[in-house]
């Protein structure tokens, strides 16, 4: 029987950002063409937005931009999809699968609409790969405006636990959580059923009956996410004629369910601690230093309270050392940039 996948280090305890753009966007994936994309997205949540610099490099993972193409090229080691894929298989096996996967990915289009502007754009999220044999690196081309899609949060973002994602072993239940995760359970998601099918990946041909789409896309889905994710959802069929058993489902109503106990308790209190406020966790004399003497309004706090609660409980006269960023930060062309950076190198000294 194949053992559980097992976060290894703290690294896995992590969560991952997705824009609206790439979770709204239409592909049909498998399970190892999305663990590709999830280790992409996991690389890339460092950056906000797309990098000015010509050459990214993060661990072994690196991005840099050709003169004269519109695509980046990167450079994504192996084994952040491998050590993801579990004991199922053989190494060998996850190897082999990983590299039909980024064959395959690369005939796939993913299509995104601005419903507003009625731009259209389709693409494949990774093109003309290369692995170099014995190299564990997977090298491939990003075209620009998938990368802006990939890190662009103005519409919107959805965040979910990596490892969880990770975890799942059906390409529905990993598109289902993104649709439900962190999602306002007094909410339902309405969706057609072509629209539905679509943005599921669903051919045509498969899943033609109701009852099949029912029992083996959403209740297998929901019976995973149920026992494995903090996220899950209930979910209506909407008939045509409600009045009769036999007619036709052209809807369904989805309704995000929070499962608070198959959360990562480390990411859970995290969460719960980032949503009180810095008055409460910094010192008075600290707070009201903040924003009365160098002037910092209450979400400029809120912003940067990680910055300064670890700066206070690092820095033996914090009070001291904010008077003395007074005077230098007034010449800097951002001031409070100026101070949150300074008590980010002060703390780390200690």
């Amino acid at each position: 029987m194949a053992r559980p996948l097992q976060p290894k280090n703290k690294e896995m305890l992590k969560k991952v950002t997705l824009s609206y753009i790439i979770s709204n966007a239409k592909f049909k994936y498998t399970l190892t063409e999305h663990r590709i994309r999830f280790a992409i997205l996991d690389n890339l949540k460092a950056l906000s937005g797309v990098p000015n610099n010509l050459e990214i490099r993060n661990h072994k993972f690196r991005m840099h931009k050709p003169q004269n193409i519109h695509a980046w090229e990167v450079e994504l080691p192996m084994s952040d999809i491998l050590k993801y894929m579990g004991s199922e298989n053989t190494p060998k096996k996850n190897y082999q699968l990983i590299e039909d996967a980024a064959e395959s990915i690369q005939k796939k289009i993913f299509k995104v609409k601005n419903t507003e502007t009625g731009e259209f754009w389709a693409a494949p999220l990774i093109m003309n790969v290369y692995i170099a044999p014995n190299s564990g690196m997977m090298r491939f081309l990003v075209a620009d405006w998938v990368m802006v899609a990939l890190l662009d949060y103005k519409e919107g973002f959805r965040e979910f636990e990596f490892e969880k994602m990770m975890q799942l072993k059906s390409p529905y239940a990993m598109r289902l959580y993104e649709l439900v995760a962190n999602q306002d359970t007094e909410e339902v998601i309405p969706m057609n059923v072509d629209t539905f099918r679509e943005w599921m990946g669903i051919e045509d041909g498969d899943y033609k009956r109701s009852y099949d789409l029912k029992r083996w896309v959403l209740e297998a889905s929901k019976k995973e996410l149920d026992k494995k994710s903090p996220w899950s959802f209930d979910f209506t069929e909407v008939k045509e004629n409600p009045r009769n058993k036999r007619s036709k489902v052209i809807r369904y109503l989805i309704t995000p369910r929070h499962i608070i106990e198959n959360e990562n308790q480390t990411l859970y209190k995290q969460a719960l601690q980032s949503k009180i406020t810095a008055r409460l966790q910094l010192s008075p004399q600290a707070y009201e230093y903040l924003r009365y003497n160098l002037f910092f309004d209450v979400d400029e706090i809120n912003k940067n309270k990680k910055t300064f609660i670890e700066a206070e409980e690092k820095i033996p006269d914090f009070i001291g050392f904010l008077s003395s960023l007074a005077a230098p930060s007034r010449l800097a062309d951002k001031p409070k940039a100026y101070i949150v950076g300074a008590c980010r190198r002060k703390a780390k000294e200690y």
